[in-house]
Parts: C-alpha cells; sequence; structure tokens
C-alpha cells in the first residue's frame, strides 16, 4: 500500500477510534475550521422525505459542531469514513421550515421548504485539469453558482443532476508499476463492448495500485469551494453522476453528498463503495465492485421528485443484467408515486438525448428499462445532465407517448459537441422537437399549483438564454 494510502487509512483510524459523536462545545475552546456547511434532502427508513445538515470540518476537539435554534441545541453525529478522507463529515436531522446555525460559527443554514415554488437545476459542474489549474476552485461554476445564489426571488430548493468531480476522475488510472488502464466507467470508455465493460478486468482509480485515488482536494476545489454561496442559499437534491462511480470519485461522493443516513437519524443507513481492489485489477464479473443507490421518492408539496441513481447505465448499449436493475428501480420509484401529485424524475444519464454532432442517441440502458416497466408513466417531465450542453426534448404524442426531458450538463465543465438550435430527429422509435444551446448554464424553474410551471435559462451574467413552459405544450417545451 502507497504511502498516501496509509496515510489516509491511519488518518480514519485515529478519527473514528472513540470519535462517535461531539466533544465538548464549550465556547472558550477552539474550533476545528469548518469548510462547508449544507442541507441534503433524502428518503428515510419509511420513505417519508427528510431534511439533513451537514458540516465538513478539520479533525480536532471538539470533533463535531452543533445546531442550534434559538434556546435548543441538537448534536450532529459523524458519517462513517472508510475511504479515510482527512476531514470529518458531521450531520443531524433538522425540522422542515426551521432556521438552524452552527455553534461553532454562528452560520445560518439554509431552510429546508416542504412546498418549494422556485428551483434551480444545474450539472456537470466541476472543471477539467486542461481548463483549471490545481488549487484553483472550478470556473466558470464559480460564477454560476454565486450567480444564481444572488438572484432575487432566491431558490428555494438546488438540485444538481450530477458529475461533481473532474479533475479528480480521468479516464484511465496511473499504476504505481508504470503505465496506465481505463477507468470502468460503464461503457464510456470503451465504445464498442456491448457488456459495457461488466465482463472486463475491473479497474478503479481507488484500488491500491492506483497514483490517483479519490481525494478531498479534488472535492473541496471541483465542488465545495466554488459551490459556497449556493450551498448556504438553499438546500440541495443531489444525484449521482458517472464521474462518481466507486471506480472515480465514489468513495467521496457517499461520504460528503449522498443522502442515506443512519437508522438513528431515521434513514435507511449510510452506503459505502465496495472494495475497489489491491495490487492488480480484479477479474470478472464486475457487478460485485458497484453499487447501484436505491431510487426514491421526495414529496415537495406540489410536486414528487423521483431520483434515480444512473451512473451504472451504459450510454451505447444495454446488457440485461443492468437492464433488470434499472427496470426493477423505475417500477418501484414510479410505483410509490401519488397518481394526484405531479411527478418528474430526476437522473443523471437521460433516458433520451442527442450525445453528439453525429445524432447519436442515448441512453440504450435507461430506454430499455423504460419499455419494461410502462411507456405510459405518469412522468410529467424528466431532469438530466451527461451531456456538456443544454437540450429540451419534446415528444410527438402521436408517437410512444413519453415525457418532455430538460438536459441541463451545461453548469461549469467544458462543453460538448452536440448539435445546437432547434431540430426533429427521431430517439428510440419516437420523433423528438430538440433545443440544443452550447451554452454555460442553468434553469430556474418556478413551480405554480397543478401541472403548470416556467423556467428560465440562464447564463453566469444572468442573461436569459431560452424559456420553458408547461403553457408551450404539446409543442416545443422549451424555446430561444
Amino acid at each position: 500500500m502507497h504511502a498516501r494510502r496509509t496515510a489516509r487509512w491511519i488518518m480514519a483510524a485515529a478519527l473514528l477510534s472513540g470519535a462517535s459523536g461531539c466533544g465538548s462545545d464549550d465556547p472558550s475552546a477552539p474550533r476545528p475550521a469548518v469548510y462547508a456547511a449544507y442541507v441534503v434532502l433524502g428518503a428515510g427508513a419509511d420513505g417519508s422525505t427528510i431534511a439533513i445538515a451537514r458540516a465538513v470540518v478539520e479533525p480536532g476537539d471538539p470533533v463535531c459542531p452543533t445546531l442550534r435554534r434559538g434556546d435548543r441545541s441538537i448534536a450532529m453525529r459523524l458519517r462513517g469514513n472508510p475511504f479515510g478522507f482527512p476531514v470529518n463529515v458531521c450531520e443531524a436531522r433538522v425540522q422542515f421550515e426551521r432556521r438552524y446555525r452552527l455553534s461553532w460559527t454562528g452560520q445560518a443554514l439554509p431552510i429546508a421548504r416542504r412546498d418549494p415554488s422556485r428551483l434551480a437545476v444545474l450539472g456537470d459542474t466541476g472543471c477539467k485539469s486542461a481548463n483549471c489549474a490545481a488549487g484553483v476552485p472550478a470556473a466558470p461554476f464559480a460564477t454560476i453558482a454565486a450567480g444564481i445564489a444572488a438572484r432575487q426571488p432566491a431558490p428555494q430548493l438546488v438540485i444538481h443532476v450530477g458529475d461533481y468531480d473532474y479533475r479528480g476522475t480521468a479516464s484511465s488510472v496511473p499504476l504505481r508499476g508504470g503505465g496506465s488502464l481505463p477507468v470502468y466507467d460503464a461503457g464510456d470508455n470503451t465504445a464498442h463492448d456491448p457488456q459495457c465493460q461488466l465482463d472486463q478486468p475491473y479497474v478503479s482509480q481507488n484500488a491500491d495500485y492506483s497514483l490517483n485515488p479519490d481525494s478531498w482536494d479534488y472535492w473541496s476545489e471541483d465542488f465545495f469551494q466554488p459551490a459556497a454561496p449556493l450551498l448556504a442559499a438553499a438546500p440541495w437534491v443531489m444525484v449521482r453522476g458517472n464521474h462518481e462511480l466507486c471506480s472515480r470519485a465514489g468513495p467521496g461522493w457517499f461520504y460528503f453528498l449522498d443522502p442515506n443516513v443512519d437508522a438513528s437519524l431515521g434513514g435507511r443507513g449510510e452506503l459505502a463503495c465496495p472494495a475497489q481492489g489491491g495490487d492488480a485489477p480484479l477479474p470478472p464479473p464486475v457487478l460485485p465492485y458497484l453499487l447501484f443507490a436505491p431510487p426514491y421518492l421526495l414529496d415537495l408539496g406540489r410536486l414528487q421528485l423521483a431520483v434515480v441513481d444512473s451512473a451504472n447505465a451504459c450510454d451505447s448499449f444495454a446488457p440485461q443484467r443492468t437492464v433488470d436493475i434499472y427496470t426493477e428501480q423505475l417500477a418501484t420509484v414510479l410505483g410509490a408515486a401519488k397518481p394526484e401529485v405531479p411527478l418528474w424524475l430526476a437522473t443523471h444519464r437521460p433516458v433520451w438525448g442527442v450525445q453528439d454532432e453525429s445524432g447519436t442517441p442515448i441512453n440504450a440502458t435507461l430506454q430499455a428499462a423504460w419499455a419494461a416497466v410502462d411507456s405510459t408513466a405518469p412522468v410529467a417531465l424528466m431532469l438530466a445532465g451527461h451531456i456538456h450542453t443544454f437540450q429540451s426534448l419534446t415528444f410527438d404524442p402521436a408517437t410512444p407517448p413519453r415525457p418532455p426531458q430538460v438536459i441541463v450538463g451545461s453548469s461549469g465543465v467544458a462543453l460538448g459537441t452536440a448539435p445546437t438550435g432547434s431540430f426533429s430527429t427521431t430517439i428510440d422509435g419516437g420523433m423528438a422537437e430538440v433545443l440544443g444551446l452550447e451554452e454555460f448554464s442553468s434553469l430556474q424553474v418556478a413551480l405554480d399549483r397543478g401541472d403548470d410551471w416556467n423556467a428560465t435559462l440562464i447564463d453566469p451574467s444572468g442573461a436569459e438564454l431560452a424559456s420553458c413552459a408547461t403553457a408551450n405544450l404539446p409543442g416545443p417545451l422549451c424555446r430561444e
């Protein structure tokens, strides 16, 4: 085990031994630094929607701050840290419609609303090493996040559709013995493999042979530093992207952002990546080394939001083993929805989309799963990222019925080469009206009662690029 990994595990052992709760909160005691504070929404063990406050703090004594509301205090507990990150993540369940402050800093956390009417949607927010130097917060994501936080009226909920860490997740793994190997990425690095790497040796940057394991530095620079003003402005719904696979930045995802929490907080239990390998790539099949996080349904008052973790859903092919997993996940979460409340589905990889200038459609795995569940499932809108651009897709009602879809993969990472402008194309046997825009952007959504909503796509300066509204249907949902 190389020195960097050894140091991490020594740190983990020191933090976890006898440090399961909070130390003294004596106001005269020195305070460890607070690197981030935020609120995430998730599902409780009973399926209810819960809000979790988190703080990423420097190891020290006291171990965790407390949360304060008036003269009341709530103890925060440590999340498990099996990968040995050199920071503590402290968390506590909080009530909706209540304001809390961190005891160490007095910092106010955003209020979790049961019925938010103003949403911000963004995705693919990190920065590749070719575009951002080490030690520099991700750009232009920092500008985008600050701009959204400063808008009035302010968003009441942020939905991130995945891919947070790019500088820490190269497509190949540098090896201790020299050379490199392509990392497992659900087929993205082996486009001609019909089994999407399921029957190849499993290569992970978090195995012992890797010289580039997941790290706090990458997470801090690509996400926490640039996102700070927006983390302070509103709670977040976090969707896992393929850059957060266990073979990439998955350890950090499950430590910092995954909404699953311990049963003591009313959760379904914390999740963590399986062991990723020792001195050589793990032999196939690779499914035991992957993690398919369970889907969940959020009750947001006037809206239901189903979240499906599509990190392992291969774009180009549909191996039956993963199609079966996603079929079950979609059936479970869609079957739990209330028919009388509008339902949106958020996932990283889009079920339908135009991936590049050649018009290559995606996602084969999710399309097969969707067809196996029910093509008439009552989803009013799909949100996704993954394609590094903005796209809206509105399907002809005369073709197989499908909900409109909005792809917001344009919030920071270098933009891709998907087709732009307004055009029509056939995707998965259905005719779609598409609007594509190759501009850095985020989507600001205003929800009305019932099925009606409208949204504005804005660039980093706040200028309007496009507008979307249910009033546009059955024509194109979004228009320049």
